[in-house]
C-alpha cells in the first residue's frame, strides 16, 4: 500500500470518528423528539390520568396520577382507608396524609423533588428541560447496562442538577441520576426507565426502577394511561380548609 493510500484511509477513519462523535445537544434533542412521536403529537398531549402501583419488596401500593400541562400533577397513593395525596398546581406543592388531621401542608423538599420528576417523566425529561429553559451540557457517552447512551447534564433555573441518559440507538431516555443531601447524608438516586409504549402517539415509559445509593428502593408500574381528558383545577390547588 502506498503512503498516500494509507494516509487517505487514516483520514477517512478519523472523519468517521468525528462524525460519530459530532452530535450536540440540539441533535440529540431532535432525535429524541422524533423517537417519542414527533413534536405535533408531543404538543397535543396535554393531560394524562394514570393508574398503577409502587412495588416494594414487601407490598404494592396502588395509585392514581393526574398530570396536566403546564406543571400540574396530583398523585393519590392508597394508604389504609384514605389516600396519601401529593399535588402541585405549578406554583404550590402540597400534601395531605390520612394520619394527620391538620389538612393540607407544604410538601417537604424530598417529596417535592420526586413529584416534579414524575411530571417530567410523563411529558419527557429532555422536553420539560427544554421548555423550562434549563441549561444542558453533553458530557459524552456511557453504558447503561449493555447499551451506549448519551449523558446529558441538566441544570434548572433554581440550580438543581441531574444527569439524563438517552439511548444512543432508540434516542429514548433510559436513565436519570441525581444527588442530594437528606438528613445530613449524601443520597444518590438512579432511576432506570423501560417498557416504552405509545400513548396518543407519544412514547412513554410504563415501568421504572429506582435505586437509592445502589439499592433497589421500589419499582413504579403504569397499568393504564388515559390521554387528554378534562381535569378540574381543584385537583391540583390546595384545598380550602375554612370550615
Amino acid at each position: 500500500m502506498s503512503r498516500q493510500a494509507g494516509l487517505l484511509i487514516l483520514a477517512i477513519a478519523v472523519l468517521l470518528i468525528l462524525q460519530s462523535c459530532g452530535k450536540g445537544i440540539d441533535d440529540i434533542y431532535a432525535e429524541n423528539v422524533k423517537a417519542r412521536g414527533g413534536i405535533d403529537s408531543i404538543s397535543a398531549l396535554q393531560s394524562m390520568k394514570i393508574t398503577g402501583g409502587l412495588v416494594t419488596d414487601a407490598d404494592r401500593f396502588g395509585f392514581i396520577i393526574w398530570a396536566r400541562r403546564p406543571d400540574c400533577i396530583r398523585m393519590n397513593i392508597e394508604a389504609d382507608a384514605n389516600d396519601l395525596i401529593l399535588a402541585s398546581d405549578g406554583d404550590t406543592l402540597w400534601f395531605d396524609t390520612p394520619y394527620d388531621t391538620h389538612g393540607a401542608l407544604p410538601m417537604p423538599p424530598a417529596e417535592a423533588t420526586k413529584l416534579k420528576e414524575m411530571y417530567d417523566v410523563l411529558f419527557g425529561l429532555l422536553q420539560t428541560c427544554r421548555e423550562r429553559g434549563d441549561s444542558m451540557v453533553l458530557l459524552g457517552q456511557e453504558k447503561v447496562g449493555e447499551r451506549e447512551a448519551y449523558k446529558i447534564q441538566s441544570t434548572s433555573t433554581d440550580g438543581v442538577i441531574q444527569e439524563i441518559y438517552v439511548d444512543a440507538e432508540t434516542y429514548l431516555e433510559n436513565k436519570r441520576q441525581s444527588s442530594a443531601v437528606y438528613a445530613g447524608k449524601d443520597v444518590v438516586t438512579i432511576t432506570l426507565y423501560e417498557n416504552y409504549q405509545t400513548v396518543a402517539g407519544v412514547m412513554i415509559p410504563h415501568a421504572s426502577k429506582e435505586y437509592i445509593n445502589d439499592r433497589l428502593d421500589h419499582t413504579t408500574v403504569f397499568d393504564n394511561i388515559e390521554a387528554n381528558i378534562e381535569m378540574s383545577d381543584t385537583l391540583f390547588v390546595v384545598p380550602d380548609s375554612t370550615p
